[in-house]
């Protein structure tokens, strides 16, 4: 079916992340090819308006990066090739390594400045289009769900439950083109599910959360503690990382355990034992078709994934199916290409649906 008159002009969408208290930001339009990706590094947290600005210079620079390998080389943008103008604005999807809330940054870590800061409403008036602002697990999940661990999954679409498990422990839920925001920029905050009446201190202060015993972080600080005052154990540390036991990773203390040394068998256990009591009180909220992990537990693979479904299993016996619980794949790259993604369909639809997509 065809239809007369000029086509709508559309705009360029380009996916923005900024990590590491904005001392990282990447830009990227490019069918997740790394010719289009363009970063900049700062020495120290920026200020706010710093950030804006280089945004607006990658944005840009991704843009003609886009047009120097060609069009062509990308689907997306060929099939828009003639809707283009020179003066198109930008729309985009920034990833934000801190909390967000309707536009607004809630909070950065070590970077007190960006407390408050209308993110969005400065990039829309710099770049001419709307703006998406999501925390990086949101954007990463979606990208997992679309691109990366879910996107076999034959009924991921009704719901992809993403969770990282990093320095801290943080999820995100995608169902479809939605995903999930909440009212204060609080949503996904995982780690701090309490999981054990008589646990350790978290960094906010309370007792029991999930972060200071299943986070990748807790894990590896636990088994750093513990193993001081076993020799055998400080002695499989130094022979797993080449006699750097302070350096050892999530990964390295799962392969421990695997090997069956007690302390870092004992250290895994009680991390497995969290996740998996976190994760079913999730499932019995949101009932998703499917559970991606991502971080560096997640990369042991299956020597974390098969004890940690076993016990999702056992908690969660009274549902007629369970989710799917599959590691994620995309690895750090996830975030960006996640803005890439949602910026894509923010620049497809008219502004109201945009709008919808955003609040929902």
């Amino acid at each position: 079916m065809s239809t007369s008159g000029p086509r709508p002009k559309v705009a360029f969408p380009v996916g923005i992340e900024i990590a590491e208290s904005g001392t990282r930001i990447s830009a990227a339009c490019g069918q997740l090819a790394p010719d289009t990706r363009v970063l900049a590094r700062f020495s120290s947290p920026p200020s706010p308006e710093e950030v804006v600005a280089r945004i607006a210079q990658l944005a840009h620079e991704a843009r003609r990066r886009l047009g120097d390998v060609g069009m062509d080389s990308d689907s997306y943008h060929a099939e828009r090739r003639e809707a283009w103008s020179a003066d198109m604005p930008i729309k985009a999807t920034v990833a934000v390594a801190g909390r967000v809330s309707h536009g607004t940054v809630v909070s950065l870590p070590q970077a007190p400045d960006w407390r408050g800061f209308p993110l969005g409403q400065r990039l829309t008036d710099v770049l001419g289009g709307p703006l998406q602002v999501v925390t990086e697990t949101t954007a990463a999940g979606y990208a997992e769900g679309r691109e990366g661990g879910a996107k076999d999954c034959p009924q991921g679409y009704l719901g992809v439950f993403y969770v990282h498990l990093g320095r801290s422990v943080t999820s995100s839920y995608a169902r479809g083109r939605l995903f999930l925001a909440g009212a204060h920029g609080a949503e996904g905050l995982l780690g701090h599910m309490q999981v054990r009446a008589d646990g350790p201190r978290c960094a906010c202060g309370a007792h029991g959360h999930l972060d200071p015993i299943g986070s990748s972080q807790a894990v590896v600080r636990t088994m750093i503690g513990r193993a001081s005052d076993h020799e055998e154990s400080l002695s499989a540390m130094l022979r797993v990382t080449g006699g750097r036991a302070e350096a050892i990773s999530a990964a390295q203390v799962v392969r421990l355990a695997e090997g069956g040394d007690p302390v870092a068998e004992a250290v895994l256990d009680e991390a497995l034992n969290a996740l998996a009591l976190a994760l079913a009180n999730a499932v019995a909220l949101l009932d998703p078709a499917v559970i991606v992990l991502g971080g560096p537990l997640a990369e042991a693979g299956a020597a974390f994934l098969a004890p940690l479904a076993a016990r999702l299993r056992a908690a969660c016996r009274h549902l007629p199916e369970m989710p799917g619980l599959v590691a994620a794949t995309l690895g750090p790259r996830a975030p960006l290409i996640g803005a890439q993604l949602l910026s894509r369909e923010l620049a497809d639809e008219p502004p109201q649906q945009a709008h919808e997509a955003k609040e929902a």
